[in-house]
């Protein structure tokens, strides 16, 4: 690779951005290497991009790189911004960054002209990032109306109630994960290809997308409605649940790519550029790269954060996963939880669920953990792990309050709880990183972020919580000085 040439430098770049970020695609690659979630094709998207950087070689050959310094500061912010949002864990976050960090690198190293090449690779990626599951919802909803339409259409005895389409016999349930979705992405990504190809225009490129999605929420309704159609029938039933659903969906999805090339054929190409005579040239000509030196702070300031985020790491500890005893003042026990409350831990260093009686005879339940090395799937705040699951306490509403007065005072989140056989419960709950105490969810998700870029931080989570007798507002008194006295305890098994 000749690092005279804009490509040569560039490739240098993007495999520069690829090992500095390289946290991006320890993210990504458990959701690709799912051969049952929606985002399977990701490697083979990755693939392609890099076919796609290899054919930017072509038309590369006669520009010069000119790097351009003043874009360097935007790197910087970028990469900051990239490196939170890892610290962070919003894996979605810093994958949808990468894109555009790597081509403001590109921009400072080689200049606008040459990296202006690579923007369709680079943005090819975005098909294999997770920000698809925004449009589940929208599309499980549209698939269930249709669905309802057809059968109805047709004369199918089914009856659709949101997400469920209720036969005599069997109730079939659209998950999230059957809205579509996967096939819009891939299907969306065919088209990009089609459209590089063919060399469309806004215009021909803007009908081509439309249509390459619109043919993969048609296909996906069909799916549907085919397996309505099996489970009306025993034998077709038996056939379908014999292939699985995942692949009658792929052969579905390739009768759609079938149909989409044959309506391509139908839009119009791009009209080719005219010919013009060109000039008789006797040698190759010089193209003149700017300086190494340009281009080496563009490398240099792409590394500098990741980089220096890591050495500050070496070195660095975390306290002893064993804590003091966990006695809290004012209440006796520990007795044995309820079982019903059992917030997720994975990958916590340190958990304590257990139950203590007032001194009035009131069960207080209690809840702590504290995370140190945080992964994306095993962290202290997690989609998927809610601290009171709404399958058992299917209504909650929360506010933000201070407990107790003067120098002893805690800033809690109070929930009013109702769990799915009626009973009212009242819970606060507080978060704590590196000893300071933060009620809001997103703002301790944050500062652990901003903590662990140059640092090892701790991060834990404080909950109580009690039945409403007779009713939440006799208890408000005791659950606060519950949570005021675990507060206590927590700092003391810290010390």
């Amino acid at each position: 690779m000749a690092l005279r040439s804009a490509w040569g430098r560039g490739v240098l770049l993007l495999l520069i951005a690829v090992a500095a970020y390289f946290q991006t695609w320890i993210d990504l690659w458990p959701y690709w290497a799912n051969k049952d979630a929606t985002y399977t094709h990701g490697t083979l998207v990755a693939l392609t991009a890099i076919w796609l950087v290899w054919e930017a070689r072509r038309p590369l050959a006669g520009v010069s790189a000119a790097a351009n310094p003043l874009v360097l500061p935007l790197v910087l912010l970028l990469s900051a911004v990239w490196l939170i949002a890892a610290r962070a864990h919003v894996m979605v976050g810093h994958a949808m960054v990468w894109p555009i960090l790597a081509f403001t690198i590109l921009w400072a190293g080689v200049g606008w002209r040459a990296a202006s090449r690579f923007v369709f690779p680079l943005g090819f990626l975005y098909f294999a990032i997770p920000f698809w599951e925004l449009f589940k919802p929208p599309l499980q909803a549209m698939s269930a109306f249709m669905v309802g339409t057809l059968t109805a259409a047709i004369g199918i005895p089914a009856h659709v109630d949101g997400p469920y389409v209720m036969l005599p016999d069997a109730t079939i349930y659209i998950a999230l994960d059957c809205s579509g979705a996967h096939f819009l992405s891939v299907a969306l990504a065919v088209g990009a290809i089609a459209v590089k190809n063919r060399g469309d225009g806004l215009r021909s490129g803007l009908v081509i997308m439309a249509l390459a999605a619109g043919l993969s929420m048609v296909f996906n309704w069909l799916r549907i409605l085919l397996i309505v159609l099996a489970y009306l029938h025993p034998d077709l039933k038996e056939a379908l649940e014999k292939m699985g659903h995942l692949t009658f969906g792929w052969w579905v999805f390739a009768l759609d790519l079938v149909a989409f090339a044959l309506v391509l054929r139908f839009v119009p190409a791009a009209a080719p550029a005219k010919a013009t005579e060109a000039p008789t040239v006797t040698s190759q000509p010089t193209v003149t790269s700017a300086p190494l030196g340009a281009y080496a702070a563009a490398a240099a300031v792409a590394l500098l954060l990741p980089l220096s985020s890591l050495a500050a790491h070496v070195g660095q500890g975390y306290p002893d996963k064993d804590k003091a005893p966990f006695e809290v003042a004012g209440l006796t026990g520990p007795i044995g939880p309820d079982p019903r409350w059992e917030p997720r831990s994975e990958g916590a260093a340190w958990t304590h669920r257990a139950a203590y009686m007032t001194p009035d005879g009131r069960v207080v339940e209690l809840y702590g953990s504290e995370y140190h090395e945080q992964t994306q799937g095993r962290e202290l705040i997690s989609r998927g792990f809610p601290l009171f699951d709404p399958q058992y306490f299917p209504t909650q509403t929360s506010e933000t309050k201070v407990l107790g007065a003067g120098d002893r005072t805690l800033e809690v989140t109070q929930v009013a709880l109702r769990d799915k056989i009626g009973r009212d419960w009242a819970a606060v709950y507080t978060y704590v990183v590196d000893g300071r105490v933060i009620a809001s969810g997103s703002r301790a998700q944050l500062m652990t972020a901003l903590h662990s870029v140059y640092g090892k931080p701790v991060a834990g989570v404080l909950a109580v919580m009690m039945p409403c007798r007779p009713d939440c507002g006799a208890i408000d008194k005791p659950l606060g000085t519950a949570m005021l006295a675990a507060h206590e305890a927590y700092r003391r098994a810290r010390e």
